[in-house]
């Protein structure tokens, strides 16, 4: 038999008489039943424990020759490749286009899961191919993503209800209509999703606007919005940084443009001024104004994420030979099982492989005439010194007067649009700035093409006629007057002036692209007080007389969070004391501490972090940060928490508060870091903790008197080189704490790591060449990262710095 079926792709299925007998019985039921049974599966030469159900939201799924299966391994067993819980999708149901669609989307770091075909065997019987792929669960989410604190938002999809089978109702935006979940957490979710649903632009404050760039940017490739209308739309809630995420689970290989799609006009050249709304008209009239399309028109009418989106699409135009790769790629992969399928669902599936791949390249081509276009019309008046213009472009432009090399306007886009994706006009007027300008001398630059737009698309007539303060927000102003807080407005400038004040309510401030705190500035919080302030720019240094301090009263106040606005935001921060604080669950946010930064690139120095009520002392997520000559002791868990940053932390000192025998001094997550000159003495648990995929250098820092000096965990690469240890239980440990993670490793520069008998992991020796190299890698890498808002963060640092530092 040419191409046998490989043993590594078979996957056999064991369903006891007795868990058979309650399937069947399932199976009579038109709609869902969400029951499961024992059973055991066999893949890869491995035998695992199980529970198995029907899958799907109907009975196509589990009639018929094949049945659709949700699986979930049992929580004692191994893993298979990393995770735990597994949807097996009958081949008529789910195949190699639907794969290669969500493994594109995965490429592009959306939260999307594919999988492979495999063979099933079940009760002994050939069952012939499927599609099985990994369910987003918290496994996933958090060993792809970081994401560990979070709730799934889905509709009900009751299919006794008026409509029937139709995926949309009119309720699908409202709070009562999405399924329940008896947990506090999800209630607080619920309640974001409710405040974004009312929200006139929820992009602002409720979602990432990187990551839905990067959705809508491989949504439409499609032309299939299936997989968002009604109870098929799926968001994550992230509890960490109060954001919204839509899932990619596209369950069709995508839609044909139809005739009325053809994008030509009658002159034979591209229209597109209908570019937005395709993906929305992908099934006729069926789903194109349904409340969850709504929302998603909503979001992309949003300038910025469109920009960003619209820069995405170029980027994949120009590597579009890359795009269509990892299609033909999973298709090739597919194929071997492929053959051992029917006829006919061979030949329907390498025709959809075929129309696939021919509607992405199309409409690649079709996007980039969309970023191209660009027409200016407008008016000039030398009389009175005034340029009228409208810039007929869909994504931002540049005026250029191009003798004096002067840009008079900059990422200004002419065409706009409302929530429901309809043209809306935004033209600009230039006064008292054109003494001695000649329009011939300008030109207009497309920001995301960096095309000129051609003087036969210029239209300028001649016609003759004979210290900024913005508005601040409410909330913002109210926190200075509220708490008598002396401070001073500068353009989009707050600086606060010293005294002592006395915070005692929950408090936003976000109205300030900079914020300056002065020395002697003292806020003195009651009890559960927060305080949450965004800004581009943060300078926050006080002095060894006069520090800067956040304290509470007899009881301890909840959160204080910093959180850059933008790309390589900068926080300034030297000589401040923070403690008696907790942590807090408000604006739909959950922090594990009492001082939180967020999203920024940090400068931090000669500081004390000292009895924290809550989890951590100090906490960064998302961080570039340089820590120096600061003091971290007295905190009720972990000293220091580092979740997802690039750090160097030098001359510090680390002791625990004796209360949580589980602290650790300076706790590392999917982060990449130096530690060098510092001072950890005292842990009952860690002293250093390294897990989640880290990378850390850890050189000349002393250990004393602790249980584990250095532990590495889950995946995680330790690099220790000339550090000093006394009277510790252990100096190096290493373990999987995470079964979805690898074993971590320690390189040490000698024999004496290795030696440990506790040495729970991998080991290899470097000399001293080999890590001057990497630490040089490192440094670089650390002085050219920009940090990234929101998700993507962790795998930009993956994309910098660890193929190279990893052997």
């Amino acid at each position: 038999m040419q191409n046998p079926i490989q043993k590594k792709d078979i996957l056999t299925i064991r369903i006891p008489e007795k868990s058979q007998k309650k399937l069947d019985e399932y199976k009579k039921s038109i709609d869902a039943v969400k029951k499961y049974v024992k059973a055991e599966i066999e893949f890869q030469g491995k035998v695992y424990d199980c529970e198995l159900r029907l899958h799907g939201s109907d009975n196509r799924n589990w009639t018929g020759f094949q049945t659709s299966y949700r699986i979930k391994l049992d929580k004692e067993g191994d893993f298979i490749n990393h995770g735990r819980n597994f949807q097996l999708i009958k081949l008529d149901e789910a195949n190699s286009p639907i794969l290669a669609a969500n493994k594109l989307a995965r490429n592009y770091n959306l939260i999307s899961s594919y999988g492979q075909l495999v063979a099933v065997n079940e009760n002994g019987a050939d069952k012939g191919i499927y599609y099985m792929t990994e369910a987003i669960d918290k496994t996933f989410l958090e060993r792809e993503f970081g994401i560990t604190n979070y709730t799934e938002i889905v509709n009900t999809n009751d299919w006794t209800r008026k409509e029937g089978s139709r995926h949309n109702t009119d309720l699908d935006l409202y709070y009562g209509h999405i399924e329940a979940d008896k947990g506090s957490p999800f209630r607080r979710a619920l309640y974001q999703f409710k405040l974004m649903v009312e929200s006139e632009d929820p992009t602002e404050d409720f979602f990432d606007k990187e990551y839905l760039a990067r959705f809508f940017s491989i949504f439409p490739l499609f032309n299939d919005m299936g997989f968002i209308v009604g109870d098929n739309m799926k968001l994550i809630y992230n509890f960490d940084n109060g954001k919204f995420y839509p899932i990619f689970r596209i369950e069709y290989w995508g839609q044909e443009p139809g005739e009325s799609l053809t994008f030509w006009d009658s002159f034979g050249r591209k229209e597109v001024s209908r570019m937005n709304n395709l993906v929305f008209s992908s099934h006729a009239d069926e789903y194109e104004n349904c409340e969850t399309a709504k929302l998603f028109k909503k979001l992309l009418s949003n300038n910025e994420v469109r920009y960003m989106r619209d820069t995405m699409l170029f980027n994949m135009y120009g590597n579009r030979e890359e795009v269509l790769g990892i299609l033909s790629t999973a298709y090739e992969e597919s194929r071997p099982l492929l053959y051992h399928a029917t006829i006919d669902q061979y030949r329907k599936i390498s025709s959809e492989e075929q129309k696939q791949h021919h509607v992405v390249s199309y409409l690649l081509e079709y996007f980039q005439h969309y970023l191209r276009y660009g027409h200016v019309y407008g008016s000039y008046d030398k009389s009175q010194d005034r340029l009228e213009l409208h810039l007929d472009s869909y994504v931002p432009m540049s005026v250029i007067d191009t003798v004096r090399k002067n840009i008079l306007v900059k990422h200004w886009t002419g065409i706009l649009f409302d929530q429901n994706l309809n043209h809306q006009y935004n033209r600009f007027v230039l006064n008292e700035v054109l003494d001695t300008l000649d329009v011939d001398d300008l030109i207009f630059v497309n920001e995301v093409t960096n095309d000129t737009i051609p003087s036969k698309h210029v239209h300028i007539n001649r016609i003759s006629s004979k210290g900024r303060f913005r508005k601040k927000d409410a909330s913002d102003m109210e926190f200075l007057s509220k708490h008598s807080i002396k401070y001073e407005i500068h353009g989009d400038s707050l600086v606060i002036l010293p005294g002592k004040y006395k915070i005692d309510r929950n408090n936003v401030l976000v109205a300030f692209n900079i914020i300056c705190v002065k020395p002697g500035v003292e806020f003195k919080f009651e009890k559960n007080s927060n305080l949450y302030a965004e800004c581009e720019a943060l300078y926050m240094n006080g002095t060894k007389e006069k520090p800067v301090l956040f304290t509470g009263s007899d009881e301890p106040f909840g959160n204080v969070s910093f959180k850059g606005r933008g790309t390589n935001a900068t926080f300034q921060i030297a000589n401040i004391i923070v403690e008696k604080g907790s942590f807090s669950r408000w604006l739909g946010r959950a922090t594990s501490g009492q001082f939180s930064i967020f999203n920024a690139v940090v400068h931090l120095s000669n500081s004390i972090f000292r009895n924290s009520h809550g989890d951590d002392g100090l906490n960064l997520k998302f961080c570039k940060a340089e820590i120096r000559d600061c003091q971290f002791y007295l905190n009720n868990a972990d000293q220091v928490d580092l979740d997802f940053c690039i750090a160097k932390v030098f001359d510090c000192s680390f002791r625990p508060s004796g209360i949580d025998a589980n602290g650790d001094g300076l706790d590392f997550s999917g982060s990449y870091a130096f530690v060098s000159g510092c001072n950890f003495e005292g842990f009952e648990d860690k002293s250093m903790s390294v897990g989640e995929r880290s990378l850390v250098f850890v050189e000349d820092n002393t250990f004393k008197s602790n249980n584990w000096s250095i532990c590495a965990k889950d995946q995680s690469n330790v690099y220790a080189n000339n550090n000093a240890f006394e009277d510790n239980a252990v100096n190096y440990i290493g373990y999987v704490k995470k079964n979805m993670f690898a074993s971590p490793t320690i390189f040490g520069d000698d024999e004496s790591v290795k030696l440990s008998d506790t040495l729970q992991c991998n080991y290899s020796t470097w000399t001293a060449d080999q890590l001057n190299a990497k630490l040089e890698k490192f440094h670089s890498s650390y002085e050219s990262f920009d940090v990234a808002p929101g998700l993507n963060h962790k795998q930009y640092m993956d994309h910098l710095i660890l193929k190279e530092l990893i052997p």
